[in-house]
């Protein structure tokens, strides 16, 4: 009698023990139905948005000095004047300059803005030799969008649109000669940027286009060296206008070194 007894509590004691081990390598998150899976309440933590650099928009300031040549002929009341003055002279012939590049990014996408102010007193000749002086302003106001071709791509592609302003007063001896041609084009544009060294990159910028001109273009190349939220840049810059409002005409190449700083924010 004793004897079954205590076989009785020793298979009690067992079956407890293994009853209790079996619950508690189960997870306390989860319940497994046959061969089905059943998650507890769900998790009340709040969520959480984390925003990245492809959310949120990127500024870019760089004034610059633009030591542009000139080389082309101006036509103002029908007369014209033929100029060819090197971009090493220009520091005698500037009387003002305003120049400033604009660009906003997000993601793949940048806005482009450019503002070219420069007010030059040069030194000319007509057809037939005779002196001339002109005081040239020149005001060029550029605006593009750029998409990136893939996210790890250095090219980038765009459209745009270029307004560009030639206030001239033309002095041939006792002749003077006023005129004011413009015109608003749209370009097609692209932009290629290749980081090398550390800090270092070069970019390339092109555009080409027409509307109330016949045909402007632009090229310009880039060495830039970048820092934490600023920057230095040299290069060369060529632009091109060729059109003709009345008796004003404009056949002119503006090209020459660069020098700016830049600003991130």
């Amino acid at each position: 009698m004793n004897s079954q007894v205590a076989g009785t509590v020793l298979q009690v004691v067992l079956l407890t023990t293994l009853t209790g081990s079996a619950m508690a390598s189960r997870s306390p998150r989860a319940a497994t139905v046959g061969e089905n899976v059943v998650d507890p309440a769900p998790s009340l933590e709040p969520l959480v948005i984390v925003e990245t650099d492809e959310d949120s928009w990127k500024l870019r300031i760089a004034p610059y000095l633009w030591t542009a040549g000139i080389d082309g002929a101006l036509t103002a009341d029908n007369i014209e004047v033929d100029f060819d003055v090197d971009f090493d002279d220009i520091w005698d012939n500037l009387e003002s300059a305003g120049l400033v590049f604009i660009e906003a990014r997000r993601g793949r996408f940048s806005v482009l803005g450019d503002v070219v102010y420069l007010g030059l007193d040069l030194d000319g000749e007509t057809p037939g030799g005779a002196d001339a002086d002109a005081d040239v302003t020149t005001t060029i106001l550029e605006l593009a969008g750029l998409y990136r071709v893939t996210p790890t791509s250095p090219y980038e592609v765009g459209l745009g649109m270029r307004y560009c302003s030639v206030d001239t007063e033309l002095d041939v001896g006792p002749i003077s000669a006023d005129g004011d041609p413009s015109a608003f084009d749209g370009v097609a544009v692209g932009r290629a940027k290749w980081p090398f060294a550390q800090r270092w990159n070069l970019s390339l910028y092109a555009d080409v286009g027409g509307g109330e001109s016949d045909l402007t273009w632009q090229a310009a190349a880039m060495l830039g060296l970048e820092f934490t939220n600023w920057g230095l840049g040299v290069g060369y810059r060529m632009l091109d206008y060729d059109f003709e409002e009345g008796s004003d005409e404009l056949d002119l190449t503006f090209e020459g070194l660069m020098f700016g700083a830049e600003f991130r924010f």
